[in-house]
């Protein structure tokens, strides 16, 4: 964990089951049955903001260093996105 930021237990909670339970969607979890809504990412990846795949390429975040990097999305058991670097 780097100083000042959510630990990735909080992180993910605030992402996913938080959001979940206050608009009432059984989802935020994994369990059997369930929709298989999952994000594969690396925490500790730094990468720089820019090569925007929308439109708008406008951000603040434009030319910086970040820390974490989705590689893959999965929606109701699909891949729906997998271009993160290995």
């Amino acid at each position: 964990m780097r100083r000042g930021h959510l630990s990735i237990n909080d992180l993910i909670g605030k992402m996913t089951a938080n959001p979940a339970r206050l608009y009432g969607f059984e989802a935020g979890g994994i369990r059997r049955d369930g929709p298989a809504d999952l994000v594969i990412f690396n925490p500790d990846e730094c990468w720089e903001v820019g090569n925007f795949a929308s439109k708008a390429c406008n951000s603040p975040f434009v030319g910086q260093k970040l820390y974490g990097r989705v590689h893959t999305t999965i929606c109701r058991g699909e891949i729906v996105y997998s271009g993160g670097a290995p």
